[in-house]
Order: structure tokens, then sequence, then C-alpha cells
């Protein structure tokens, strides 16, 4: 059996972001799937109307304030951060493949498409 040919799902190795999770219940699915990417949808609209947003740094460094478009893309980047964790942890839970896969792939693109933008208005 090669790497290439083996079933994941039959093996038990996928511990990636590629399949959803093995298991959970009602509590990771509420608090994961649910209460995450509400904190995450606020944040977002909450940057996207103030149009300031926090960056944060590495370490004690701190961080920067966005503000205006940037802070906007920022916006973008905590709702496909919210709509990922959403794909995951409730839909893969269900589990729903044909919505964890539909998701996760817009949430990714979003998360990628809103940091690409950020950095490019902020330090462009």
């Amino acid at each position: 059996m090669g790497w290439w040919s083996r079933d994941l799902r039959e093996s038990g190795d996928y511990d990636d972001f590629a399949y959803p999770p093995s298991s959970g219940g009602w509590v990771k699915m509420s608090l994961l799937g649910f209460a995450l990417p509400a904190w995450l949808i606020y944040l977002g609209v909450n940057a996207w109307l103030s149009q300031r947003a926090y960056l944060p740094g590495r370490g004690n460094s701190g961080g920067i304030w966005l503000n205006g478009d940037a802070a906007r893309a920022m916006a973008v980047v905590h709702a496909g951060i919210a709509m990922f964790a959403h794909a995951r942890w409730f839909w893969g839970l269900l589990p729903n493949d044909s919505w964890f896969e539909k998701l996760t792939i817009i949430g990714g693109l979003l998360i990628i498409g809103g940091i690409v933008a950020m950095f490019c208005l902020e330090f462009a």
C-alpha cells in the first residue's frame, strides 16, 4: 500500500484540514462551530464599520493598527476564518462532506485574498 493509493479515511491517518474531524460532540460543535465563528464575525463587522483593525505582532513587540481599506481587508480575513471554522467544526462533525468542502474552499480563498489585499494596501 503506497502513499498515493491508500485511503486516508480507512487508515485513520487524516489529521489535516483536508478532511473533517474524526470525533466531536455537541459541545465541540457549538463552541467551535458557532461561538468561535460568531466572535470572529463580530470582530470582522466591527473592523469593517469602524475601518480600524488590530494586527498582532510577535512576542512583546506589539502589533499595528490598520486603518481604512486595509482594516476592511482584515475584516474579510476574519470572515474567512469564521467560515473555515464553521465548515470544519459544524458541517465536518455532522458529517456533510458537500458543505464541508465548499465552505472550506471559500473560507480559505477569503483568508488568502484578504491577507494579500491587506498587505498590498498597508505596506505597498
